[in-house]
């Protein structure tokens, strides 16, 4: 089945269906590349707001250890995609490959690394989500009941309030 879009169940079910949406982004990829081949500047202004980005739901739901090989594949298609583009060798070494993935204000062309942050990723996620198992306390000091109160103990009641005096999110975890 699939849960939001994302895969659940045995691994060889898994490992199916990630590796075809993982197949048909690449394939947006390559037709951004290949379709706007004589438009060099309105290619890359695709690939780097909407292709680079495609990946994103995935690595933020699913476990790095599953999303690393497949972050792989997106950055490879990416990069190859932007070497058509721009006719630059980013993969000829490590240094040109580090320096596609830097910010611009960094003299890079801030195409990420999805195989990097893959772990960041994820834990961004962990955090938004775990902050609504529980109640809390909105700016306007409305409680809001959320869907596993019963995590309290755990996460810490309280964790996630808006003007929380610990200032501590995950304070009994922690």
């Amino acid at each position: 089945i699939n849960v939001c879009n994302i895969p659940v169940g045995d691994a060889v079910y898994v490992d199916r269906a990630l590796d075809q949406t993982c197949t048909k982004i690449e394939q947006k990829i390559n037709s951004v590349s290949d379709q706007l081949e004589s438009y060099p500047n309105e290619s890359w202004a695709c690939l780097y707001y909407c292709s680079a980005h495609q990946w994103d739901y995935w690595m933020q739901n699913l476990s790095p250890a599953v999303s690393a090989p497949l972050s792989r594949r997106i950055d490879t298609a990416l990069l190859a995609a932007t070497e058509r583009v721009t006719g630059i060798n980013f993969t000829g070494d490590d240094i040109s490959k580090r320096r596609a993935a830097l910010a611009s204000s960094k003299r890079g062309i801030g195409l990420r690394n999805h195989e990097n942050t893959a772990n960041a990723a994820f834990v961004g996620n962990v955090n938004k989500t775990v902050s609504r198992f529980v109640d809390y306390t909105n700016e306007e000091g409305d409680v809001i009941k959320d869907f596993f109160p019963c995590l309290a103990p755990i996460v810490g009641a309280g964790s996630f309030d808006f003007l929380n005096d610990s200032g501590v999110r995950f304070s009994a975890l922690i």
